[in-house]
């Protein structure tokens, strides 16, 4: 049982989770701060967006093209990265009295973009596993999995920003960002 349902879920849930590590450590390096409750929402949606994904995957298998969402995702965090360098660069040098909250708003739309790469490889993965079971399951674990990058992400980024104080380094998360684009393509 191990090998055939936990190893496998492990595996995809920490795969699809490593946009969620290096999103964590550009909010902590831009010291933006995620509210408890945002962090669960923003990795329940992910969870059940590859919980879904795999559930239906065998009835939508033909409907996905993997380079279409690949690169719907290498445009969304292009642009969310070029948005928070631009933010950076136009602010530069002004003092940053209060870190700055995600709105509910964002963090919905992370959430999607976040999970399209959960979409291709929940269909993906479908195909060996696709029982109720298996699906739920998976959920939980890419949800626990989710948070946990989540917020070791956020104290890497936060723990690099305390060392320069002095440095504004909100545009760290914008690089971050624009890494995972590329890496996508790769």
């Amino acid at each position: 049982m191990f090998i055939a349902v936990i190893l496998p879920a492990l595996f995809l849930a920490g795969a699809v989770s490593l946009d969620t590590l290096g999103t964590g450590f550009g909010f902590g390096a831009g010291r933006v701060r995620l509210p408890f409750l945002h962090m669960l929402v923003l990795n329940a949606i992910c969870g059940v967006v590859l919980g879904g994904a795999l559930f239906l995957g065998r009835a939508v298998a033909g409907v996905f093209d993997a380079r279409v969402t690949m690169w719907i995702s290498v445009l969304a965090l292009s642009s969310i990265g070029i948005f928070k360098i631009w933010g950076w660069y136009k602010n530069r040098g002004r003092g940053q009295a209060v870190p700055p909250t995600v709105s509910w708003g964002k963090t919905v739309s992370l959430s999607v973009i976040l999970s399209i790469d959960s979409i291709v490889a929940g269909v993906g993965a479908s195909i060996y596993h696709a029982g109720v079971g298996f699906c739920v399951f998976v959920t939980a674990v890419t949800f626990v999995t989710g948070f946990a990058m989540f917020v070791a992400g956020n104290g890497l980024g936060r723990g690099l920003a305390r060392k320069r104080e002095s440095l504004d380094l909100s545009w760290v998360a914008g690089i971050v960002f624009i890494v995972m684009a590329v890496g996508k393509v790769f």
